[in-house]
């Protein structure tokens, strides 16, 4: 939302509805308060009766009842919180996810949850970021291997020196999550445009799709995009086996 100077005032997530996927109409804004310059997953939950929306804020890092990660340059927290709807115009917001003992205070950007289709169970791939301390002495490639974080460094900051890669999580309730320390996908080996800002951003959803090899069965695929900042952003297809999520 704008004033009369044409200045931001507050972000609002904007509701549009469609009848085919195709063709959409602006309806109104959300009456909810974030930071929703993110993936924000709005869906039908049947059990619960009514709809759910994850969305990204922030909190106020608290040592008393949040860890501090080792080497992460920031005072706050990005986190997820869950929002309910009757009837998608007034919501109650439920707060940030429960991660149980797990209280680290792990930065998510985005979050992708959704109902898995082949069991009675949440899953999310949210993109961890962490901004690291100066005093590790990583933020630049090896020289054999080239890379533009100096540049990164210089033109856009923490966009030179916070990496981020996939991780995953999953929840029988959809708001108490169990998340993994092991990434889902890293970045994988450096090549002079990953592991940096911008690594580790998945899609919506995963798709049943035919094995390429011949006999085998479905698997299902998964996308992300790869190359930020560094050349034209490609959505990379990969594939696991069926409820392969964990193996």
């Amino acid at each position: 939302e704008t004033n009369a100077e044409g200045k931001k005032t507050v972000c609002k997530l904007a509701y549009y509805k469609s009848a085919d996927g195709v063709q959409f109409e602006y309806v109104r804004p959300l009456e909810l308060n974030g930071s929703f310059d993110s993936l924000n997953f709005a869906m039908w939950d049947e059990g619960l009766g009514q709809y759910r929306l994850y969305f990204r804020d922030y909190h106020t890092f608290d040592a008393d009842i949040e860890e501090k990660i080792e080497y992460d340059f920031e005072e706050y927290v990005r986190d997820i919180r869950l929002a309910t709807s009757p009837d998608f115009v007034k919501w109650t917001e439920q707060g940030c996810l429960d991660y149980g003992e797990d209280n680290i205070g792990i930065q998510f950007y985005t979050n992708c949850i959704e109902k898995y289709s082949r069991a009675d169970i949440f899953y999310g791939i949210p993109t961890r970021y962490i901004d690291r301390s100066p005093d590790i002495k990583n933020y630049d490639y090896l020289p054999d291997v080239g890379g533009y974080r100096p540049m990164l460094r210089e033109k856009y900051g923490r966009g030179g020196t916070a990496i981020t890669e996939a991780t995953i999580m999953t929840s029988r309730d959809g708001f108490h999550f169990n998340r993994t320390n092991e990434a889902f996908l890293s970045p994988g080996i450096e090549n002079g445009d990953n592991w940096v800002y911008g690594d580790g951003y998945f899609a919506r959803g995963m798709i049943e799709t035919p094995s390429e090899i011949k006999g085998e069965p479905n698997e299902l695929s998964l996308f992300c995009i790869s190359g930020y900042r560094a050349r034209p952003t490609a959505l990379d297809r990969y594939t696991i086996r069926m409820d392969g999520l964990f193996s």
